[in-house]
């Protein structure tokens, strides 16, 4: 009976070394979405997946609000085109008549700036914590364009409908 006890010890032990980790529905979506997305959706490999971390709201507004904060500046930089535009069109003496096309381009350029920078500073400051879903960090293997098999990482949202996007 002694004997017997740590000779089942070491069969549990092992038991549970070799057993094999499954996957979970986030990294089976993320293990979707790069084979309909790869070049050679054949050759990928699921090498790790980081833990995942939880995806809040205001994660995503944050998000958002940085692709919005590049969109502010291109459309700054139209406002001031067109202004520009505009000052030398009146250093020319221009008629009102040609001056109409400037000042409209101006006005449109202006109303696009506020409504995208109105929008930029309600979400830059979110503070919604409500889970939508996880981010993980993903590294595999596949062949790129070149059909060279190379080693890559990425950082993935899987919301909890379980659509998946990169960051």
């Amino acid at each position: 009976m002694k004997q017997l006890l740590p000779t089942l010890a070491c069969v549990l032990y092992l038991a549970g070394c070799t057993s094999s980790p499954t996957a979970t529905k986030e990294q089976e979506a993320i293990s979707a979405y790069i084979k309909e997305h790869a070049n050679d959706p054949d050759s990928y490999q699921s090498v790790r997946f980081g833990k995942a971390e939880p995806w809040r709201q205001h994660n995503a507004d944050k998000l958002e609000a940085d692709q919005l904060l590049e969109k502010v500046n291109r459309s700054l930089d139209y406002v001031n085109k067109s202004t520009e535009q505009t000052i030398r069109m009146i250093r020319l003496n221009a008629s009102k008549e040609q001056l109409k096309p400037f000042e409209a381009r101006y006005e449109e350029n202006l109303a696009e700036y506020k409504q995208i920078r109105a929008k930029y500073d309600s979400l830059k400051y979110s503070t919604d914590t409500t889970r939508i879903g996880s981010v993980l960090i993903h590294a595999f293997r596949g062949k790129n364009k070149m059909g060279a098999l190379v080693l890559d990482s990425a950082q993935f949202v899987v919301y909890k409908d379980g659509k998946v996007k990169p960051l």
